[in-house]
């Protein structure tokens, strides 16, 4: 006799984002979540009483990304502006590739009025990024918040349009990462300081 297979609530979780990445919220059952996860619709009933439940479980599992803004700020001593914002668009590109489903529903069915304070402390630590560099002279004199909110409003919005008008998953990521690496060279231009 086999072993009884053990579910973990993290496991349905993120059966649901598949699911939902493929699918709009309105649309996603738990027949589909279960069937993703390869488990009975019981067994998710065991960790979540209802569909809105485990979706805002889905919302509480996204986590923003304040570590590698932290470190970006920790490496600006040592790297070029060009380089580093590279590697914030990459990121940014991905993180909103892999987690755009739970970015949306967290404006669609916000728990409570905390909601974004996730996404909002990282647009604190991109705006503290962007007036560091502005107070270092490496890039031009400009609202640091209102650059961290371009940078990152133009990535979210590729993906965004990406994932909607679709196209193979290996070719996104190429599309993605080619696009970061062009349009954080036209961001990077229109911040160099002058030269004297």
């Amino acid at each position: 006799m086999g072993r009884r297979r053990v579910i973990q609530p993290s496991q349905i979780i993120q059966s649901t984002l598949m699911v939902l990445s493929t699918r709009g919220v309105e649309a996603v059952t738990i027949a589909q979540i279960a069937q993703q996860a390869g488990i009975s619709e019981a067994s998710i009933y065991k960790f979540f009483s209802s569909k809105e439940e485990l979706l805002r479980a889905c919302v509480s599992e996204s986590v923003a990304p304040h570590d590698f803004w932290r470190r970006l700020i920790a490496q600006s001593a040592t790297r070029s502006v060009r380089e580093l914002l590279e590697d914030a668009a990459l990121y940014t590109i991905r993180y909103y590739k892999q987690n755009l489903p739970t970015l949306l529903l967290r404006v669609l069915r916000p728990q409570s009025a905390d909601c974004c304070s996730g996404p909002l402390q990282t647009l604190d630590l991109q705006t503290l990024y962007f007036q560091s560099e502005i107070d270092r002279g490496r890039i031009r004199l400009s609202d640091p918040k209102r650059l961290a909110i371009a940078f990152c409003g133009a990535l979210f919005y590729h993906v965004f349009a990406a994932q909607a008008f679709g196209g193979g998953e290996a070719a996104l990521q190429a599309a993605h990462d080619n696009f970061a690496r062009a349009w954080v060279q036209d961001f990077w231009l229109s911040l160099k300081p002058e030269s004297p």
